[in-house]
């Protein structure tokens, strides 16, 4: 019997030679497998007898009918296989997908699942294994305590963070109830038979997990993510049924065909030659780009001067407009169009320690820069943040803003986290208690204008700043700064209408506000005006203390006149919107514009407790107040109690000038502490009491000018070196006449 040798190939010679073809690669394939299938067939049909044999052409024909199904076959699996994998990894990537963008919306269901898992193995345990249910019970309540203890205190790790750290404080009690309801889940599956009544636990897991959850999914975000266009540059917004959706096209059309025709081009355009275009959109903000010529005439930071050219221009309000020139491009400035009202609904404080947020004071670490949030910038990105304590002490906040921009609001919003950090809280309301009810009645103290008051806050100030100095110098451990300590909190004086306390006090104020960073005492100070003289009491030193800080809010302000004295990068105040908008010159972002969170309610409009929403006295009345350390309040003691001796001391008839020193030390204070107080502030003493041989402050001041000038001079000369008017240096003047410190001679003052 001969053998046929078919005329093929090597199998992997014939694969590679057809394997751009894949027709020819599978015939290939077809006829190699025939080939090693013939050979194999034929030696088994060499070893029967020769008339068992079959002739080569059947074994052919079988070897080749084989080759074909085997072929087939694995073309068919290794499609499969393939498209198999591909649908898996596209189902795994958008479930994936689906969970991380609704991850918000599914952690009431995560923070249930451990338990729902935990009841289940506790219930087949007891229902179809043999343990006892109540052993079992015990064990597993226990466990599920723990675990929610640590899940809720604890977490595991940066990658699983404590829930009290990441849920927000207006649903932090319903995430409790969860874990207690799920606790008692766990406690009483083992005593539930295998049988219709399992589905009572279970139900009751559900029910209470879905019905705590409502608030929860009705305040979170849903993003469902549209289809990518990256057809064209122009903005495409989609039709939708909403009225201000639909009006968006057109208000953004409209604006960019302006720009072009006026403020670009046109006749004496503001900004020759510039493009905008626009980038996004949110429920209240239209952001812009504006891309200047690199030859034009106008600089980045010059167009906000020409807002109210631009605003008539494309046709909107000079409120609505604001200017941020960008950090990397100096041929690039955003433009952003206010359209609707931000609703920055206010859920609690938002205190950062190194940057990350806070749940308690007793998270923040020794030596941490602490931030309080009191303001978000209207395009969604960041916020903007007084910075209470940093490396080196306690720093100072200023409001400037007219009678209607919102410096109230904004420094409840401070005292609220103020009271959060347990700082100790003093409120002096130059409105005597009209300006905020809440810090009035809720601060740990309470002055008014009235001149007591005044000299009775001062002395207290000089007697925390006297002790509190002596520490610094004689405790190591300090090392000279102030670090934050919920047991020796900072001492933070929120003055409201501060010029009435600072116009005849402000060297005084100046001369501490330099000094007590390092001593934990701060202020925050809020005022219509920011002028030197008319202000500041002529203090430059106190000015200096609130802008060293480097946090200064500045709101709306409608005379321009008052804002002659503010740093070069803060944007013309008087179309800042009222109620609550403004500018922070010394932040990252100078020029965006922020608005503080809506925390002002009335009958008419109280607050949604649903939606996390609380009178400001009750955010104040959640935390626990200050544990001032013994030593400050000594401190504040003795501050009281030199105040009402020289209060009793004035109020009889004599004439001589009184001394007044501080008490003996407290319990807490030694003899040679007490001495060292009243020997190191007697000169501050004077200038509490605003005398100095019956010469008031501001007399003194004009005394002080009148030296520094040296020789005779007029009336007016006084007034500009202290920045006031002449018909008040001359008041003044004559007042040190009659007191026989200075002499007038030919129309010409000078010192006897």
């Amino acid at each position: 019997m001969s053998t046929r040798t078919p005329d093929v190939g090597d199998e992997l010679a014939e694969v590679a030679s057809h394997a751009t073809d894949p027709r020819a690669a599978r015939a290939a394939q077809v006829n190699a497998r025939t080939q090693k299938l013939y050979d194999t067939a034929l030696q088994r049909e060499m070893r029967k007898a020769p008339g068992e044999r079959r002739s080569e052409r059947v074994l052919w024909r079988e070897a080749r009918k084989q080759a074909e199904r085997e072929v087939r076959g694995e073309a068919v699996r290794g499609w499969m296989a393939e498209h198999t994998k591909a649908a898996v990894t596209t189902v795994t990537a958008d479930i994936r997908s689906a969970v991380h963008r609704n991850r918000r919306q599914l952690a009431p269901l995560v923070i249930a699942a451990p338990f729902a898992l935990l009841g289940f193995l506790a219930n087949l345990v007891c229902s179809q294994g043999t343990g006892q249910p109540l052993g079992v019970s015990a064990l597993v309540t226990a466990l599920a305590a723990v675990g929610a203890w640590f899940a809720w205190s604890k977490g595991a790790g940066a990658r699983f963070p404590a829930l009290r750290a990441r849920v927000p404080a207006a649903f932090r009690a319903k995430v409790q109830a969860g874990l207690g309801v799920g606790v008692v889940f766990v406690a009483i599956m083992p005593f539930t038979p295998w049988s219709e009544w399992l589905s009572g636990p279970w139900l009751l897991l559900v029910f209470a997990t879905f019905w705590l959850s409502l608030s929860w999914w009705r305040h979170v975000d849903h993003p469902i993510p549209g289809a990518d266009d990256t057809s064209t540059p122009e903005p495409v917004i989609p039709e939708t049924g909403d009225d201000a959706l639909a009006a968006q096209p057109k208000r953004i059309q409209g604006i960019l065909a302006a720009w072009a025709e006026k403020v670009a081009a046109g006749k004496k355009p503001p900004v020759r030659g510039s493009t905008l275009r626009y980038l996004e959109s949110t429920d209240s903000v239209d952001s812009y780009a504006i891309e200047l010529d690199e030859e034009g005439d106008v600089t980045a930071s010059q167009v906000g001067q020409h807002l109210e050219k631009i605003a008539m221009r494309i046709g909107v309000l000079p409120d609505a407009l604001s200017f941020e020139p960008s950090t990397s491009d100096p041929c690039v400035v955003y433009m952003r169009h206010l359209v609707g009202v931000p609703d920055f609904t206010y859920t609690g404080p938002v205190v950062l320690c190194d940057g990350e947020p806070v749940s308690s004071r007793w998270e923040i670490t020794p030596g941490s820069c602490v931030d309080i949030v009191y303001g978000y910038y209207l395009d969604g990105r960041g916020h903007v943040a007084y910075r209470v304590v940093d490396e080196g002490g306690v720093l100072c906040h200023y409001i400037l803003g007219s009678s209607g921009s919102g410096k109230t609001v904004q420094l409840e919003v401070i005292g609220i986290a103020l009271r959060f950090l347990g700082a100790y809280l003093i409120y002096a309301d130059g409105q005597n208690g009209a300006s905020s009810q809440t810090l009035a009645e809720c601060a740990d103290e309470f002055y008014t204008s009235a001149p007591e008051d005044i000299d009775r806050l001062a002395r207290r100030l000089i007697g925390v700043c006297a002790v509190r100095n002596r520490e610094l110098r004689e405790n190591k451990a300090l090392r000279n700064r102030y670090s934050y300590d919920p047991h020796r909190p900072p001492i933070i004086v929120m003055f409201e209408e501060g010029h009435r306390f600072w116009e005849d006090h402000g060297h005084l104020f100046g001369k501490y506000g330099s000094e007590i960073r390092k001593l934990g005492v701060g202020y925050v100070g809020a005022s219509q005006d920011f002028d030197l003289a008319k202000t500041f009491g002529g203090s430059s030193r106190l000015r200096d203390a609130f802008q060293a800080g480097g946090s200064l809010a500045c709101m709306r302000l409608t005379e321009r006149t008052r804002t002659g004295m503010l740093p070069a990068s803060c944007p013309d105040l008087t179309t800042v919107p009222k109620h609550g908008y403004g500018f922070a010159p010394y932040s990252e972002r100078p020029a965006a514009l922020w608005r503080t969170p809506r925390l002002a309610y009335t009958a008419k409009r109280p607050p949604k407790p649903e939606d996390g929403e609380r009178w400001p006295e009750d955010w104040m009345r959640q935390y626990d107040p200050a544990e001032l350390d013994p030593l400050a309040q000594a401190g504040l003691d003795m501050g009281q109690s030199a105040a009402d001796d020289l209060h009793a001391d004035t109020s009889q008839t004599s004439t001589v000038a009184t001394v007044v020193h501080f008490p003996g030390a407290s319990s807490s204070t030694t003899e040679t502490e007490a001495e060292d107080l009243t020997a190191g502030q007697a000169e501050a003493e004077a200038e509490v009491t605003g005398r100095r041989g019956d010469i008031t402050e501001a007399q003194r001041r004009v005394l002080a000018a009148l030296t520094t000038l040296a020789g005779a001079r007029t009336a007016q000369a006084v007034a500009d070196e202290l920045g006031i008017s002449r018909q008040g240096a001359e008041k003044h003047l004559k007042a040190l006449v009659d007191k026989g410190k200075v002499v007038r001679e030919h129309g010409l003052w000078k010192v006897t």
